[in-house]
Order: C-alpha cells, then structure tokens, then sequence
C-alpha cells in the first residue's frame, strides 16, 4: 500500500526524525506506528485527483472531473509515477522543537 501526499511538508515530517513540537510530534508518531515510511510518496498537487476535494467544487464539477477513476499514471509501473527527491522544506522546520538550556553554577 502506498501513500501520497502533495504537501512536501507533510512528506518532510514523516520521513524525518527531527523533535517535532508536540502536536506535529504526536500525530508523526502515530502515523509512524501504523505504517512504513518508505510508503509514503509526494504526489504534485496538480495531478493530484484526491486533492480536488479539498478545493471548493460543486457536485456537477466532481461528476465530471478524473475524481472517480484516479490518475491515469497509478495504473504504470512505478518507475512511472511522479518522483521527488525529498528535501526537507525549510517551512517543515517551524514545527521542529525548541531545545532550551539553562548553565549555572552552585
């Protein structure tokens, strides 16, 4: 099974170990638990069928969009798919928690 996601953030995030703060972190660690990350691929939002969905389209629009039969390029081999080198967006880093550490001295 594999899983695609458009948002090379998203992408970032699971595929990196970094500390993310706790919310980012909790839902990596979920997702982490439940699959393997090497299942997870980015998909370019613009041949992404699914993310049709999360644009405002009215009924008749998903009637007659590719939404029902999925992207032509799934039904390749997967040397076909969309590729791209992931590179950890630097956005992606936001979520990356805060190390603070105080010195003193007794």
């Amino acid at each position: 099974m594999y899983f695609w996601t458009d948002p090379m953030i998203v992408l970032g995030w699971i595929t990196n170990t970094e500390p993310w703060n706790t919310f980012v972190g909790n839902r990596i660690k979920e997702i982490r638990e439940l699959t393997n990350v090497e299942d997870f691929l980015f998909v370019p939002g613009d041949i992404n069928t699914a993310d049709l969905l999360s644009h405002s389209c009215d009924f008749s629009e998903l009637l007659r969009s590719r939404w029902c039969e999925s992207s032509k390029w799934l039904y390749e081999c997967p040397e076909f798919w969309p590729y791209k080198e992931m590179i950890l967006p630097e956005k992606a880093m936001i979520e990356q928690r805060k190390t603070c550490c105080r010195e003193t001295e007794y």
